[in-house]
């Protein structure tokens, strides 16, 4: 899918130079979803004020890096404080929950993921080229659709141990 896209459609025209900073910011929005997952195993396991310590230090990364980069970059600095912050308290919550990444990444199998990331990228490139210039917003729900179930498809196909671990407990539930 094309960021340009994107901001077009949401923006129109006038918009077309927050591109750089959508692109500056993307790695966040991973970031963040990680943080979510170790912040909530951390407060299953009461740990809160842990997880509050955590997000205050991640507030003076996000103060420091807004002093340091937005004046310099502008809206792209903001993006890349955005990710600093981001990527700050990931790093202190890993730390924090080694032992429960230590059992998770065991069972991941990261070579074959990567490798239906790869295919899923160039199937999707070649099918959005075969197809050419179309709506916007047709474009960008074609490209969405194509990459989960090409990614899905050849996760399946590769045998990766936890999507074929959630379609058996999907296939037993019924």
């Amino acid at each position: 899918m094309e960021r340009d896209s994107i901001v077009w459609l949401l923006g129109g025209e006038d918009f077309m130079g927050a591109v750089t900073p959508l692109v500056a910011i993307s790695p966040a929005i991973a970031i963040s979803s990680l943080n979510s997952v170790l912040g909530n195993y951390m407060a299953s396991n009461e740990k809160e004020k842990i997880w509050a310590t955590i997000n205050v230090v991640g507030l003076f990364v996000a103060i420091i890096a807004n002093l340091c980069l937005i004046p310099h970059f502008g809206p792209t600095g903001a993006a890349l404080s955005a990710v600093a912050c981001e990527l700050a308290v990931f790093i202190i919550r890993s730390i924090q929950n080694r032992d429960l990444l230590k059992r998770i990444i065991g069972k991941l199998e990261f070579i074959k993921v990567a490798v239906c990331g790869v295919i899923t990228y160039l199937v999707c490139k070649f099918f959005l080229k075969l197809i050419g210039t179309m709506n916007v917003l047709f474009s960008l729900f074609v490209g969405s659709a194509l990459l989960c179930s090409i990614f899905l498809v050849t996760l399946l196909i590769s045998r990766e141990y936890f999507v074929n671990q959630v379609l058996l407990k999907l296939l037993s539930s019924f």
